[in-house]
């Protein structure tokens, strides 16, 4: 088995080596749904062949990758506020979970040597999984559909095998989706039939597609939808056909009311979302209300970090610093509801200040200003999917979260720069000076 020798400055992959990041991302795609240990193990087997082969060619290239260097800056600026931070303990799992910062970057100078078919094969791993999932969701709502229906008036959702996060899930849909959709504007086929790699394309597409709609989470369907308009709106520019773009906009911003009458789980979710939201506004705290819960985290977070706004508080005391604004503001709230800021910015800035608020910002947003992917925008919409999760939801602060982000985002990256070196073009997110070796 031979691996690509078209991206300069890379060091060519054993097979051993192509076998271990083959392997691991197997095993993390599927810890995603079943089992942490999974996940754990499959994130460093993708960071080990960073220090086996081509270990000081590895280096040289992360530390001239502006989009490698913004990651561990982030992790960087975190760890030094160890050093005003009170609790070790609290401290330590935080800055654990902060590893995927370093090691996918790692990993995606090694999977950017993998070739075109491998790649294809990881990202198939992902979406047939995904898939594999949204049959059984089918399965769960159409035994019962009535009934669960009915309970998404109260919050509820579809229940999902191996009790997969349903947050977190929704995330997965939207990213199998767009992926699904430009592997099938790319037109590449790997197998021996085009034709029926084709179909099963498309079927889980709209498989996914569907599912997504049904499950009716909104994290996914905000993430779904602003991509949707982030891409829409691009494509409107680069072609110059202003009428059409206007005409697909339109349609896609009046495609949630449409469903919102239309698909029975999309209206019951929005109205326990409006009434929650209404509950915040009028001041009744109603504890039995997720939405009310996560603003009432924002709203205090907010307060502590106009107390310590250029340094925070330590990444450390976040979770303590919290729990004691709760105990003064709201006493009467038990312990199940006192959450860490729902927000991945506030949390960042909170727990670092404004110099680590910056080095986030840097890392989620310089993507978008990078002209080679105006060409290839599928790591520019997962990004994006993820940034409308930061805003309601801290996804780097457990496990799974990390992970698929992790994961999802830098394989994107090397899926890209494989096409790119396909078309003989400038491999991406290099520094000037790479440009020249």
């Amino acid at each position: 088995m031979t691996e690509n020798k078209n991206i300069k400055d890379s060091t060519i992959l054993p097979s051993f080596g192509i076998y271990v990041l083959v392997i691991s991302s197997i095993m993390l795609i599927t810890g995603l749904f079943v089992s942490r240990a999974f996940m754990s193990i499959g994130m460093a087997g993708l960071a080990l062949p960073f220090f086996i082969w081509g270990f000081k060619n590895n280096i040289r290239f992360a530390s001239r990758s502006w989009l490698f260097l913004s990651s561990v800056a982030v992790v960087a600026i975190l760890a030094l506020t160890s050093l005003y931070s009170e609790d070790k303990e609290y401290l330590q799992h935080r800055m654990m979970l902060k590893l995927s910062l370093i090691l996918f970057p790692m990993a995606w100078i090694s999977m950017r040597k993998l070739s075109h078919t491998t790649l294809r094969f990881i990202v198939y791993v992902f979406i047939v999984e995904v898939g594999l999932i949204a049959l059984a969701g089918y399965w769960n709502y159409f035994r019962d559909f009535a009934d669960i229906t009915e309970r998404y008036i109260a919050g509820q959702v579809i229940p999902l095998p191996f009790k997969v996060t349903h947050t977190r899930y929704s995330l997965m849909l939207v990213i199998a989706i767009f992926l699904s959709y430009f592997i099938l504007i790319e037109k590449k086929f790997i197998s021996g039939k085009p034709l029926l790699e084709k179909r099963l394309l498309i079927a889980f597409l709209f498989l996914n597609l569907a599912f997504l709609h049904l499950l009716s989470v909104r994290s996914g369907l905000l993430a779904f939808y602003a991509s949707l308009i982030f891409f829409i709106g691009l494509k409107t520019f680069q072609k110059k056909k202003y009428i059409l773009g206007l005409s697909a906009l339109s349609g896609t911003l009046l495609l949630p009311f449409v469903l919102y009458h239309t698909v029975p789980t999309i209206h019951n979710k929005a109205d326990y979302m409006i009434r929650d939201v209404n509950l915040f506004l009028s001041g009744k705290m109603d504890l039995g209300y997720s939405d009310n819960n996560r603003l009432v985290s924002m709203m205090l977070a907010l307060e502590l970090i106009k107390e310590q706004p250029w340094t925070g508080v330590g990444i450390g005391d976040v979770q303590h610093e919290m729990f004691a604004l709760y105990e003064q503001k709201f006493p009467t709230y038990p312990s199940e509801f006192r959450l860490i800021p729902h927000n991945q910015f506030l949390f960042i800035w909170l727990a670092s200040g404004i110099a680590g608020l910056l080095a986030f910002f840097c890392l989620v947003l310089s993507p978008f200003f990078h002209r080679t992917l105006l060409k290839y925008i599928f790591p520019l919409l997962i990004q994006l999917i993820f940034i409308s999760s930061f805003i309601s939801e801290a996804t780097l602060e457990n496990q799974l979260g990390s992970m698929l982000y992790g994961f999802t985002f830098w394989l994107s990256i090397a899926y890209a720069e494989r096409l790119q070196a396909e078309e003989n073009i400038k491999p991406a997110f290099h520094s000037r000076s790479e440009a020249h070796d």
